[in-house]
């Protein structure tokens, strides 16, 4: 069985997890669904709201603004079996003629969570480049919890700017660097509705800070403030091997969330001529002495267009006869650009 059709398979038998009762309010459900469950992303300690690919959409909507094909992330997470944490998502991005839509659905289920056992989270944006360095990014976040019912009605604004680096190839310098920042804003309502307050706000910035030709060492730094009354500092570092390994480590101080002290994780990167993924696992050490840990598969699926667009020019009027007469003193031209993929300019 491929790899997709693994994961996905795990992610609707997780649904049906029945919702037995453990030891009430140990876990924060509201610090799981903040802290997030990329496992790229928290092999570095949840680093990446200045980082591209879908499966960062849920950090900042602008990570898909570069997409040129179809991407695919599927992410499942889970505590040792005697917890019963569950936390699959999956997320589609999918470009378009002036941008890129994205779409994710997302479950959580903690039984002994100290704010909802069961939750299920949607939400829906799109994202462009507006410029070769400026990427803008917005979502609409939903988010319905159990029992005691609770709603989170919100949007997440995003932003990434890629900043000029270091121009030599290789050695120490500053490579590829770029910083983001996200902004979730939202009303929760219902019964519970204080264990919906996922407000927050997220910056960072990462670079490569050594490579060579078949190896590289990259620092990720985010800083968020959750609720706007908690402030993790999160930090991470990722290096690649060969472009086929990479190693991942990572740390938050203050240790705002539930399931993340310092962290850890490995990816293997794959190409072909239709499609570049990665499968990647995390774990995570976190409260009460146990391991939190993740896998995630992402694809980025469909030919890259390398055939140039098509274009033409024409005109309304054959001749002209510029005397200022009102008869054909002008000559309007119009120009048409057709491609296969989106036109950014």
């Amino acid at each position: 069985m491929k790899p997709v059709s693994i994961l996905l398979v795990i992610f609707f038998l997780s649904l049906s997890v029945p919702a037995a009762a453990q030891i009430p309010g140990k876990y924060s459900g509201k610090g799981l669904y903040l802290y997030g469950d990329s496992a790229a992303s928290l092999g570095r300690a949840g680093t990446g709201v200045s980082s591209f690919g879908t499966e960062y959409f849920y950090l900042n909507p602008a990570s898909i603004a570069e997409l040129e094909r179809i991407g695919i992330s599927a992410q499942y997470g889970s505590l040792p079996p005697q917890i019963k944490t569950r936390n699959p998502d999956v997320t589609l991005a999918v470009p378009l003629s002036y941008g890129v839509l994205g779409t994710s659905f997302r479950y959580i289920y903690v039984p002994d969570g100290k704010e909802f056992k069961k939750g299920y989270a949607f939400s829906i944006g799109g994202a462009k480049d507006f410029t070769s360095k400026v990427m803008l990014g917005f979502a609409f976040n939903y988010f319905h919890g159990l029992p005691g019912s609770m709603d989170y009605f919100g949007g997440m604004l995003g932003i990434i700017y890629r900043f000029a680096g270091t121009d030599r190839k290789t050695g120490f310098g500053f490579f590829d660097p770029k910083a983001g920042i996200s902004v979730g804003f939202g009303l929760p309502t219902g019964k519970g509705k204080s264990g919906a307050d996922f407000n927050s706000v997220t910056a960072g910035y990462n670079f490569k800070f050594f490579r060579t030709r078949s190896f590289n060492l990259g620092l990720f730094n985010d800083v968020s403030a959750l609720n706007y009354r908690h402030f993790p500092v999160k930090t991470g570092l990722e290096s690649e091997l060969f472009s086929i390994l990479v190693l991942r480590f990572g740390f938050i101080l203050p240790r705002e969330y539930d399931y993340g002290y310092f962290t850890g994780g490995a990816g293997l990167k794959f190409s072909t001529s239709y499609f570049d993924g990665s499968l990647n696992y995390a774990f995570n050490y976190c409260k009460y002495k146990k391991f939190t840990h993740y896998v995630g598969l992402n694809m980025e699926y469909g030919m890259l267009d390398n055939t140039p667009p098509e274009t033409s020019i024409g005109y309304d009027n054959e001749y002209i006869s510029p005397n200022h007469d009102g008869v054909q003193d002008y000559v309007q031209f119009t120009s048409k650009v057709a491609d296969q993929s989106r036109i950014k300019g």
